[in-house]
């Protein structure tokens, strides 16, 4: 009992200087009652004041080409201001009236809160294929606003290439590769 009594204490003692601390120095401390925040304010004082801003697709996923090796990877849109209520997300989907993909893909649709919409397919996308994302002109931000600037967006899967030729070089004469 007296080997665990020190390290206890030892303890007790840095958390009571840790609360000491935050009081003097104006900090505050963390306990469980007050979570830690997700949003850090220097990050939140850089972002647009988005009131300011009309309706729009902020970002947009894949784009250029995509690698082999994440044709399996999903598509997604970020609008620049919230499209539906959180309260309202419905569960996913097979299809969209806000996003579609062409040509067509099987696969979900799924809003992950309320301006960022996912589609994954439900296998790999086609190499050397060219795939159109479109958001229906008549999608609006929740506060009304209709969409403004860009809609369609397009990115390609790598196209299919050589990798290796065999025999190759000097391996066989060329009569014995018949």
């Amino acid at each position: 009992m007296r080997k665990m009594l020190l390290p206890i204490l030892a303890l007790l003692f840095a958390l009571l200087l840790g609360a000491c601390t935050a009081r003097q120095t104006g900090r505050v401390a963390l306990s469980p009652s007050r979570p830690v925040p997700s949003v850090f304010a220097s990050h939140e004082a850089a972002l647009p004041d988005e009131r300011d801003e009309p309706f729009r697709v902020g970002e947009v996923g894949p784009t250029g080409t995509v690698p082999h090796e994440n044709l399996e990877g999903g598509v997604w849109v970020l609008f620049n201001r919230p499209v539906v209520a959180l309260k309202a997300l419905d569960k996913p989907a097979s299809s969209s009236p806000v996003l579609s993909v062409s040509p067509r893909v099987e696969g979900t649709f799924r809003w992950y809160g309320s301006r960022l919409l996912a589609f994954e397919p439900r296998g790999p996308l086609a190499p050397a294929t060219e795939y159109t994302i479109a958001v229906s002109p008549s999608t609006k931000s929740l506060d009304g606003q209709a969409l403004t600037g860009a809609g369609t967006f397009t990115f390609r899967t790598e196209p299919l290439g050589i990798a290796a030729v065999s025999p190759e070089g000097d391996d066989a004469p060329p009569e014995a590769c018949r």
